[in-house]
């Protein structure tokens, strides 16, 4: 297992964000739980208990369920981003682990992350510093993207490259500062551990990330 110097730091941010995620759902199941106990224990003794209210907590149940499992692949993935100094990596999968990771931080604007790809593209990179890069693309994006918007992330070959892009479609969509920030320092450290590159587009309304080499089709 490799060493690095700032692993430490950004796994415990993470898991931070994380654990206050599992929070958050531990209580909607804990409130639904008790909904479902409520109506059964209102149905008395005429024995008719109401479905629709039942079936809606279940529901959210599942939801949550959904959620966690989630959660629990993202962190999986990075507890083991320091087994291997360099792996081929979904770059798909990769984002939304990341997207997942980020969601706490997104939740108080009520941000959402949707990834898509036109193809599954591989990268060669540490787990590790790809997840760092995707993390830090995200962050850096997000003020493009007003309160209770969409983050669209879009995985596709530019000029024969695998590109990464960020923007926000809808017509709120800000044109953010990027460049000289702290986030988009961040960024373009992170995107050049791994020889990659970044640059805002579209008047500052787009972030993209472009990978090196040629692309590893699956």
């Amino acid at each position: 297992m490799s060493e690095r110097p700032d692993a430490a730091g950004f796994i415990a941010r993470m898991a931070a964000g994380t654990t206050h995620e599992f929070r958050n759902i531990l209580a909607i199941v804990g409130e639904s739980a008790g909904l479902i106990q409520d109506v059964v224990q209102a149905s008395g003794s005429a024995g008719v208990v109401s479905g629709e209210s039942v079936l809606r907590a279940v529901r959210r149940i599942e939801k949550q369920v959904a959620r966690g499992a989630d959660l629990v692949s993202a962190l999986n993935g990075l507890a083991h981003a320091l087994d291997h100094e360099s792996e081929l990596l979904d770059l798909a999968e990769q984002a939304r682990h990341a997207a997942v990771l980020c969601r706490h931080w997104l939740a108080p604007a009520d941000r959402r992350v949707t990834v898509s790809a036109e193809a599954v593209l591989q990268v060669q990179a540490n787990r590790l510093q790809l997840c760092q890069l995707l993390a830090a693309a995200i962050e850096c994006a997000a003020p493009i993207a007003p309160a209770g918007s969409e983050l669209l992330v879009s995985i596709a070959l530019h000029h024969d490259q695998p590109a990464l892009r960020l923007r926000c479609e809808s017509a709120r969509a800000v044109a953010a500062p990027l460049a000289g920030t702290a986030e988009w320092d961040r960024l373009a450290g992170a995107a050049a551990a791994i020889g990659a590159s970044v640059e805002a587009a579209e008047g500052g309304r787009e972030v993209v990330v472009l990978f090196p080499g040629s692309p590893e089709r699956a």
